[in-house]
């Protein structure tokens, strides 16, 4: 990309030179203090006063150590968005340690975006302040934000270079085929305003993403030690599942995963993805920002995007998906935190240098209850993480290869990715939850914050891209999101017991590690090298490992799959559908599709251990629609309908189903308003898979809302067509699913 470029460089009036700004040190102001400096202007001897942005850098420190070409035009116009600091730094500091530590009495006491606008973000009269002075440097206001830390500006270049005494020049990129923009020095004002940074100055480090076309040679390396259901034994949608949530009835419904992007997809790819691997239509909101526009660029390259929502949409296919596009990290990042929508965020960019506003963004986002995961790199270890890839508000995702038993199968082993980056970071000291963890055998720092924290796949994946192509990928770009779309259901099951959204999970994640169960919630990784060891326990190459299914889903929502309701000899009544079991110490008797009142003893259900005092506990079915309505699933479920206890029940569904007495064949409960109830289906094996059952059991097979049932079976049974009579639908990969007669 090249840029016009006016001739020669001239001190200018009013304006610092490059060469006077160079007597002087950086400025590092802190929010809330004025940093300021003197200087004497070249064209006089009258001392000047200007005061530096109190957010650090705003400029790639690459831009001045570049070859300048000239200046860009001065008609030229260019677009900012200028942050401002939050009130109250230190008692949001405090808040956020309080809401994350589980002896607090504001334990995931999330603030809403309203609560955090009136505490902590900058007053109204202070982002009045900054519009009115930029307004009255000839800039114009393109956009401004609820919690008024960001307004976005835009002005000719001889306005942002009067008001931000810089030179706006041209360079040529010293490692790359091509020209961009920058100032000759950090910007400065000659008032004390508000201003924490200005993002948008330069263009010295394009966006990076961290996917790639896996070469030959890797598919084949990988494909080794890997059983995937897609082309060449790739892993698809459901294969995730198998291998991190394995037999979840879980899909993400209810929740909102947002995906931080440049640049677009094509709807059509992600069709024909969901189509070809068994998954149901994406629901995918796009939220388009700084003007861009909803539709691919020509020859633009769409494997990041495609890949984050097949990911995504593979972990949660019941999630809806905000699709967050601009071309601005500050203003992208920034309309999530204040929309607080989605409580689940992945992103596997990074820009450099970060916007001087993230770490306060993202401290919105903890103080909302939102969980950000951050792809670690591809690069191996490396000493110099690029742009906020070692941010501790964010959970730093790392890679590994994956083996599992067959296709749909459960995970068998992983280990670690070389390309999974890790860094011990040089701009942020070890966080409190991090401390504690000896570092002698992964060669990490007892001082400063080590990466990633946690990791998924990132290899072996198949993906739709580009508008039809398709092929091998690989990268943390595949781990971030999937880690966003499990913690979906997360989140999912919490909120079906009532239970506040994970939040920022780094904290949760670190006390489980260093736990003496450490091995109930994650796969550790021991084997595999990225420059430093994988090692028992944390280490720099996949942090403390992938999550071990339905253990960290209930350890994370604070809520178990079933919980307690009665002790040994109590009854309870359920006014809704519930699954209930009876015992202790893992031994447990089971009743499926209960309403009313039940007794917890041996009469009632046998004693599965002797001897030992037992409980009772339930699984409540799941509430879809009033009655009157229509839900439709795209997986196998039981379905109820009525109210206050009484219930009809259909033991095998799926499709639209429609919640009325006339579709139900009479009435469960007169003169009182009923709805609709189901709960899902488990997943247990992949297409031409084999399961023995051996009590009557309920199996499904098919896919994307189209399944062939078979009622009470027992023994073995295989997941094929032949088995199954016909193909529930042709030309898509298969699962078999089960759920216990009743």
């Amino acid at each position: 990309m090249q840029f016009p470029v006016r001739q020669p460089l001239k001190n200018k009036g009013g304006v610092r030179s490059a060469r006077a700004r160079k007597l002087f040190p950086k400025l590092h102001g802190a929010a809330g203090v004025c940093a300021f400096l003197t200087l004497a202007s070249a064209h006089s001897s009258q001392a000047q006063t200007l005061f530096g942005l109190r957010g650090g850098h705003s400029v790639h420190p690459g831009v001045t150590r570049s070859h300048s070409l000239g200046h860009m035009a001065e008609n030229a116009r260019l677009n900012l968005a200028i942050s401002l600091p939050v009130r109250n730094q230190a008692a949001l500091d405090s808040l956020l340690q309080q809401i994350y530590d589980p002896q607090s009495p504001n334990y995931h006491h999330y603030m809403t975006t309203e609560e955090y606008n009136a505490t902590f973000a900058p007053t109204e009269a202070q982002y009045n302040t900054v519009i009115t002075y930029l307004k009255s440097q000839g800039f114009t206001v393109n956009s401004t934000y609820g919690n008024r830390m960001i307004v976005d500006v835009g002005a000719p270049i001889a306005n942002v270079e009067q008001t931000f005494h810089v030179n706006m020049l041209v360079y040529q990129h010293p490692t790359e085929n091509r020209t961009f923009f920058g100032p000759d020095a950090e910007p400065a004002l000659d008032k004390a305003i508000p201003i924490l940074g200005v993002t948008g100055l330069d263009n010295y480090s394009l966006p990076h993403s961290n996917a790639h076309v896996a070469p030959l040679a890797a598919k084949s390396k990988v494909a080794l030690s890997s059983a995937g259901s897609g082309p060449g034994a790739q892993f698809i949608s459901f294969d995730f599942r198998a291998a991190y949530a394995p037999k979840a009835t879980l899909d993400g419904a209810g929740q909102t995963v947002g995906l931080f992007q440049f640049g677009n997809y094509f709807p059509s790819d992600i069709a024909s993805y969901c189509t070809t691997t068994g998954l149901p239509a994406a629901n995918i909101t796009k939220v388009l920002l700084n003007g861009v526009s909803g539709n691919p660029a020509a020859g633009e390259n769409t494997l990041e995007q495609s890949l984050d929502i097949e990911m995504e949409h593979a972990m949660a296919p019941g999630a809806n998906i905000r699709f967050y596009t601009g071309n601005n990290a500050a203003d992208i990042w920034n309309q999530i935190a204040v929309e607080n929508i989605a409580k689940q965020v992945s992103s596997s960019w990074s820009v450099s240098p970060p916007p001087s506003t993230l770490n306060q963004i993202l401290q919105q986002m903890a103080a909302q209850g939102q969980s950000v995961f951050n792809a670690s790199g591809d690069s191996g270890y490396s000493a110099s993480p690029f742009g906020w890839d070692d941010n501790p508000y964010m959970t730093s995702v790392g890679g590994t290869n994956l083996s599992t038993n067959g296709g749909g199968g459960p995970l068998t082993s992983e280990d670690g990715w070389n390309g999974s980056s890790g860094y011990i970071s040089p701009n942020f000291a070890i966080p409190s939850w991090q401390q504690g963890i000896s570092m002698t055998a992964n060669g990490g720092s007892t001082t400063q914050r080590n990466c990633p924290d946690v990791s998924m796949v990132a290899t072996n994946i198949w993906c739709v891209y580009n508008n039809g192509g398709s092929g091998g990928v690989l990268g943390t770009s595949a781990a971030s999101p999937l880690w966003a779309g499990y913690m979906a259901l997360v989140n999912q099951q919490g909120a079906q017991h009532g239970k506040p959204t994970a939040g920022f999970i780094n904290p949760a994640v670190y006390a489980l590690g260093k736990g003496a169960s450490y091995t109930t919630y994650f796969n550790d990784t021991t084997t595999g090298n990225n420059g430093k060891p994988a090692v028992t326990g944390y280490d720099l190459v996949t942090g403390w490992g992938s999550p071990k299914g339905q253990a960290m889903i209930d350890s994370l929502s604070g809520s178990a799959n079933y919980s307690f309701v009665a002790n040994e000899n109590q009854s309870a009544s359920f006014a809704t559908p519930v699954d209930v079991a009876y015992g202790a110490n893992s031994s447990y008797f089971y009743k499926y599709a209960i309403g009313g009142a039940l007794t917890f003893n041996n009469a009632t259900f046998g004693d599965p251990i002797a001897g030992v005092a037992k409980a009772g506990y339930s699984k409540p079915y799941v509430k879809s629609v009033n009655e009157g309505s229509a839900a439709s699933f795209y997986q196998p479920i039981e379905a109820a309908y009525g109210a206050s206890g009484h219930y009809f029940f259909n033991y095998g569904t799926t499709g639209t189903v429609t919640f009325t007495n006339a579709a139900w064949g009479g009435d469960p409960v007169a003169n009182t308003a009923k709805a609709g109830y189901y709960m899902p289906y488990m997943e247990c094996a992949g297409e031409g898979g084999s399961v023995t059952f051996s009590a009557p059991t309920d199996v499904a097979y098919g896919a994307n809302g189209h399944y062939l049932f078979k009622h009470a079976v027992t023994g073995t049974v295989t997941f094929n067509t032949a088995v199954f009579g016909s193909d529930p639908l042709v030309g898509t990969y298969k699962f078999g699913y089960y759920r216990p007669s009743h």
